[in-house]
C-alpha cells in the first residue's frame, strides 16, 4: 500500500513536466551543493539544464547536464565564498 502511494505521489509530482530538480533550500558560502535532476521524457533528441545558484544577480555556482535518455542524475556545485563562478 506504501508503495502505491509513493508512486502516485510521484506521478503527480511529475504529470506535465519532463524534468524535476531536487535541492536543499539553503546553501552556505564555500560549501559542496548536491542536487538530483531527474528527466522523466524527451522531445527531442537531448536536453540541456543548466543550473546556477546565483545571489543578488550574482552567479555563485553554475553547472550543466545533457541528457540524451531518460535517467537520474546527482549533479555537485561547488559554491564559492566571494563570489566568483565555479562548477
Amino acid at each position: 500500500m506504501r508503495l502505491l502511494l509513493v508512486g502516485k505521489f510521484i506521478n503527480l509530482l511529475f504529470s506535465g513536466r519532463a524534468y524535476f530538480l531536487v535541492a536543499p533550500r539553503r546553501v552556505r558560502p564555500a560549501s559542496d551543493v548536491r542536487m538530483v535532476l531527474s528527466v522523466r521524457h524527451l522531445r527531442y533528441n537531448a536536453l540541456t539544464l543548466r543550473i546556477a545558484i546565483a545571489r543578488n544577480g550574482e552567479n555563485l555556482a553554475t553547472a550543466e547536464e545533457v541528457f540524451t535518455e531518460a535517467s537520474t542524475r546527482t549533479t555537485l556545485l561547488r559554491v564559492s565564498s566571494m563570489g566568483s563562478c565555479s562548477s
